[in-house]
């Protein structure tokens, strides 16, 4: 994005604009504006990597800590060869279900 904007910048200095009319100095400060954007646009990524990064270490944190927590339950109830019949199906509610009679339970 950011060579985008550099080659934009290029052009409108090639066309020799005169930054002191109207026209110039709008697109001078739209080239400006994308500019921010780009580096403002790059700084999220980098931020969502990183948390990305830190839920997935966060996830498997927990896998081992569920696996150590629920291991003598899962032995004692033979769970760990258990073949879950409806594991993939999924699931149906009433064609009539009618928000308004849960509104009370909702509110």
């Amino acid at each position: 994005m950011l060579e985008r904007i550099s080659y934009m910048k290029g052009l409108a200095e090639g066309l020799e604009l005169d930054y002191h009319t109207k026209e110039g100095k709008m697109i001078k400060e739209m080239i400006h504006v994308l500019e921010d954007m780009s580096h403002e646009i790059q700084h999220l990524q980098s931020l969502s990597d990183e948390m990305e990064d830190y839920i997935v270490a966060i996830d498997d944190d927990l896998h081992i800590l569920e696996e150590d927590f629920y291991e003598e339950e899962i032995e004692e109830l033979g769970m760990h060869d258990y073949d879950y019949e409806y594991e993939n199906e999924p699931i149906y509610l009433e064609e009539d279900l009618d928000i308004e009679d849960y509104e009370d339970d909702i509110m």
